[in-house]
């Protein structure tokens, strides 16, 4: 299914927020509410587990690459903006000043 331009944009910040926080093959953070924890495949695929991905898509993991969301079997997903988004927010409060740093623009 073709994305929208709409849909592009939002996962195109969610691709590289996850490649930001990444910093390299794999990263985790520990918070009150849990583990969140990247790896980034060969392909720079991003697998994303941890409560904001629950909190978020109702999945306890994800996909994350520049054609789409899928589930960590690979079947894509049909999420909206607004999932997307509130995933991105929640991911980027894991570390705003690495990702402010390397994915928002200089004010």
């Amino acid at each position: 299914m073709a994305r929208k331009h709409d849909e592009f944009t939002f996962l195109d910040v969610l691709y590289r927020v996850c490649d930001a926080l990444c910093e390299g093959e794999s990263r985790e953070f520990t918070r009150d509410n849990g583990v969140t924890r990247f790896r980034r495949d060969k392909d720079n695929v991003f697998f994303v587990e941890g409560p904001f991905v629950a909190v978020s898509l109702s999945l306890p993991s994800v996909r994350v690459s520049m054609n789409g969301i899928s589930d960590q079997d690979g079947k894509p997903l049909e999420v909206d903006k607004d999932d997307i988004a509130g995933l991105t927010g929640r991911l980027i409060n894991l570390d705003y000043e690495m990702v402010q740093a390397k994915v928002l623009p200089a004010a």
